[in-house]
């Protein structure tokens, strides 16, 4: 049985909840794009330039990091914006947003660079 100060916002917390699980695929997707890059990069090369492997295990590493920090930020984000909706002062996310964009751009970055010296 919800508690009375979250039965007044139902939809909120049921959009709240929506966004969570929006940021569990995002993970699941930038999950995904790591490993393929990575599997088909060691599945696929055999005479490579040293770059290209140094740069694909960069490219693994750092979209496990950025899932990883994303999957923190989605927790909290939701604890706090359920906290938010509860008492009336809900804020938006700002900066997160922009900082993951920023990851993804420098991520696509590096593909780019393994593309180019890969082949």
């Amino acid at each position: 049985m919800p508690r009375p100060e979250e039965s007044k916002y139902v939809q909120q917390h049921l959009a709240n909840e929506r966004t969570f699980l929006a940021w569990i695929r995002t993970i699941i997707a930038i999950l995904g794009i790591g490993f393929v890059t990575t599997s088909l990069h060691f599945e696929l090369a055999r005479e490579m330039h040293p770059f290209s492997d140094a740069l694909v295990r960069g490219i693994g590493l750092f979209t496990i990091f950025i899932a990883l920090v994303a999957a923190i930020y989605a927790c909290w984000s939701y604890l706090h914006k359920r906290r938010g909706i509860n008492s009336g002062q809900f804020q938006s996310a700002f900066r997160f947003p922009i900082l993951l964009s920023a990851c993804l751009v420098l991520m696509l970055l590096a593909m780019v660079a393994y593309l180019l010296t890969a082949y």
